[in-house]
């Protein structure tokens, strides 16, 4: 299931499996966390969304318990 919301990220943490984690704010469900593969070190779109502090419009996509990060486009 795809979903769009606003929020904010709050936290950044790369595990050892090569993707990263984000914990981000959102208005419509509160704390969620993300997975994402974005590259941190990369010129991607997504990765100044994915940075802490960044203010952006997610699109996610839910498995059965888990987010996973399709796409987004920073705000300020």
């Amino acid at each position: 299931m795809r979903t769009e919301t606003k929020g904010i990220v709050l936290k950044t943490t790369k595990p050892v499996g090569g993707r990263s984690m984000l914990v981000i704010l959102t208005e419509d469900y509160g704390k969620i966390s993300c997975g994402t593969a974005v590259n941190m070190k990369g010129r991607h779109r997504n990765t100044l969304a994915a940075s802490p502090f960044t203010h952006a419009n997610y699109q996610l996509f839910k498995n059965s318990n888990t987010y996973n990060l399709s796409s987004a486009e920073v705000i300020k």
